[in-house]
């Protein structure tokens, strides 16, 4: 195999990009910037906590209601320094990120080893058409992310062999199979460890304003499906249109081979490859079969309920009916870590077996801790930001951070469909200035011609209740304002969400009729005044045994009766109400009625 002989001076890129990378080359070690971050973040916690910098909690309340404050807290605190020192041990294994990559590696570790990765991208490759060559490097590097350092020491010189031999520009070949295993890095058809590694950071982060918040290796998968498919045609355009156009037409015919790990890049898969491929797909569907069992009785299934392997409560489905099916699915999907512990040994193996790369037990184990052994900077870096993280949270610097920087983009005089992502349009109708009413042009709206009413998707809906509930159901899927048919407060919920329109509401505005029209003394103002008072000393009897409507929970219940209980404060009903008063005070001191508020709702 012909060698070419490095230049004797290294050129450095110039301009912009030249003095990125020379900047980039000065930055010290990734564990060291942590190190300077907690230095930096505990000069930020004396200051913040000697200024009496906090937030309210946009979660958490207290026992009377109240939202919780959060105070800035700097980390010489006595108990503070306490517990970095004393649960150091803890604060390093308990870091999510640690043990998600770990199990994952465990049986990476042998599928990268036993050569199940570089042969099967190797057989993806090889044989694509001429026309076809690009995307199908692109595609696979970008799967080859599944095999971590693998795809960089296998692929692009593979990419560079088969380029030239198609007879098209190697660097070509280099360049498309790099941009989709650096630049795409994160883009797969598939979760792997660098999902584990994500998931598990995310999930830190989310922890400190939601303490049992779980995600999901998961999680991510559609944005990384869609990466995959936005990035794999840019790839082809870019090395394609413009990169092999540059280089212009290759006239050194076929190369023999690389200079890296593989020097047989090029070389037809053998048998036992062949056969280990074979092995290792099979092993995957065996996996994902045993994945679905623990997930779906199948048993059951078969038989019509005849018959049942788990009893109706398989180990990776929550059966609860008041659930949702995505969250009956939660223990399937943390399963997923394990899931990919399982399938990445079971395929190494078999393809080792196969292969004749894997001889006993003892490659596997070696395999296993080989795998481990790459881990060493990751542990080292994971001590360091398990720490920061820690502090971090410590210091309450993550909630004041969150909470200020949600306030400051509310603020920031951006359009909500901006900042909420959720498209919409106020439109005002004035009332007429002499009889009160709802202007005509309502009635080209709904034939009503009453207000409020919600127009979306070219369906029009009339009602505040049925509007609250449309809202509810089409955009509340978490059910964070009304809770689920099953749980205690959905009773408490769905009386309270009719009575804002029902009995409690309509003495007062038959009261509001009868005095319009000179009526106040009659026999039905009277009555109504008996039924009205009853209603708020209902509503008082309520509210002083609960925080809000439903309960615990604030809810669209709260929505829609703060209607009545405004209108009844503004008129002294509530004088001698004082929960009802106090449950006005919890509601207006929620950001979300002063944002409300603000808008002139």
């Amino acid at each position: 195999m012909a060698k070419v002989d490095a230049p004797a001076v290294e050129e450095h890129q110039k301009g912009i990009l030249g003095w990125i990378e020379k900047t980039g080359n000065k930055l010290p070690d990734p564990v060291i910037i942590f190190a300077y971050l907690i230095g930096i973040l505990i000069v930020v916690s004396v200051i913040t906590d000697l200024l009496g910098v906090s937030v309210e909690h946009p979660v958490r309340v207290a026992e009377d209601g109240s939202p919780v404050i959060e105070p800035a807290r700097m980390l010489f605190r006595s108990e503070l320094i306490e517990h970095l020192l004393v649960r150091m041990p803890t604060i390093f294994t308990s870091f999510h990120p640690l043990g998600y990559v770990l199990v994952v590696m465990l049986g990476a570790g042998v599928a990268e080893r036993a050569g199940l990765f570089g042969t099967a991208m190797r057989a993806a490759v090889r044989n694509a058409p001429r026309f076809l060559l690009t995307p199908a490097v692109a595609l696979v590097a970008m799967l080859a992310n599944l095999a971590a350092d693998a795809a960089y020491v296998v692929l692009i010189p593979l990419a560079a062999v088969i380029y030239a031999a198609a007879g098209r520009h190697p660097i070509a070949g280099i360049a498309a199979a790099f941009a989709g295993v650096s630049g795409g890095f994160s883009a797969n058809l598939f979760p792997g460890q660098l999902d584990a590694l994500l998931f598990g950071i995310t999930e830190a982060a989310v922890g400190s304003l939601v303490a049992d918040w779980v995600m999901n290796i998961a999680g991510n998968w559609y944005f990384i499906a869609a990466m995959t498919v936005v990035y794999l045609p840019v790839i082809w355009f870019v090395t394609d249109a413009i990169i092999e156009k540059r280089l212009g037409p290759w006239t050194g015919g076929a190369v023999a081979g690389s200079d890296s790990a593989d020097d047989d890049a090029d070389a037809p898969l053998t048998a036992g490859q062949k056969k280990g491929l074979a092995h290792a797909g099979l092993a995957v569907l065996a996996v994902m079969f045993i994945w679905v069992f623990l997930t779906i009785d199948l048993v059951a299934l078969v038989s019509f309920g005849a018959l049942s392997v788990w009893g109706g409560n398989p180990p990776l489905f929550n059966p609860d009916p008041a659930l949702e099916v995505t969250q009956q699915l939660v223990p399937f999907f943390t399963s997923l870590v394990a899931g990919f512990l399982v399938l990445f040994l079971a395929a190494g193996i078999a393809y080792g077996m196969a292969a004749g790369t894997i001889k006993n037990h003892r490659d596997t184990v070696e395999m296993m801790a080989g795998g481990m052994k790459d881990m060493g900077y990751y542990l080292v870096l994971a001590f360091a930001a398990a720490y920061f993280v820690e502090m971090f949270n410590l210091s309450n610097l993550g909630i004041i951070s969150a909470v200020n920087g949600a306030n400051a983009i509310q603020q920031s005089g951006l359009p909500l469909p901006i900042v909420l992502g959720l498209p919409y349009t106020l439109v005002r109708h004035e009332r007429d200035a002499q009889t009160r009413l709802a202007p005509p042009e309502l009635l080209k709206v709904h034939p009503m011609g009453k207000a409020p009413l919600l127009e979306h998707e070219g369906q029009v809906i009339a009602e505040t209740g049925a509007i609250a509930q449309y809202v509810l159901a089409v955009f509340d899927t978490e059910h964070r304002l009304h809770p689920k048919p099953g749980r205690p407060e959905f009773a408490r919920y769905l009386e309270w969400m009719h009575a804002a329109e029902g009995s409690p509401f309509l003495p007062g505005l038959i009261l509001v009729f009868t005095r319009a029209t000179g009526l106040q003394d009659s026999l039905l103002a009277g009555w109504m005044t008996g039924e009205r008072d009853k209603a708020i000393a209902t509503i008082e009897d309520h509210l002083v045994r609960h925080t809000w409507f439903a309960g615990d929970m604030f809810t669209a219940a709260d929505c829609l009766m703060g209607f009545q209980l405004d209108g009844m404060e503004k008129s002294g009903l509530l004088d001698n109400a004082p929960a009802a008063k106090d449950w006005l005070k919890r509601a207006h001191a929620r950001e979300a009625y002063k944002r409300m508020i603000e808008q002139g709702v």
